[in-house]
């Protein structure tokens, strides 16, 4: 799994304006691109002007993908009148995912020996 962050510094007063602009804008594409898994938008009580964006996905390539796609740059053109530097991102491997709304481990580090078989434990 693949993780791309977004750090956003917006205009003053338009942070509530970016994120709303950001999630109309992107998340019925997202909802359709191939290897998009999660959506995280966040921002921190302590900083007004700034928001960050986690966009998990199956691997590198289909980030990529959505970043060349004509879906991206609708998004970018609509967000745009609120930020006020560069976006600046940062890509990670996800190594580990736990979901508190499921039973199921997604890891490429803990093999299904370590956490046990879910169907022998549920006996």
């Amino acid at each position: 799994m693949f993780v791309t962050t977004l750090t956003v510094q917006t205009l003053p007063g338009q942070q509530l304006a970016f994120i709303d602009a950001w999630i109309s804008a992107a998340a019925h594409p997202l909802q359709h691109q191939p290897g998009f898994n999660h959506l995280y938008v966040m921002a921190a009580p302590d900083q007004a002007d700034a928001a960050i964006i986690f966009l998990v996905w199956e691997d590198v390539a289909h980030m990529q993908a959505w970043e060349a796609s004509e879906a991206h740059r609708r998004v970018q053109e609509r967000v745009a009148p609120f930020w006020r530097d560069q976006i600046t991102t940062k890509d990670y491997t996800l190594f580990f995912n736990m979901c508190a709304c499921s039973h199921h481990f997604n890891s490429d580090v803990v093999e299904e020996a370590d956490v046990g078989n879910t169907a022998e434990n549920s006996r």
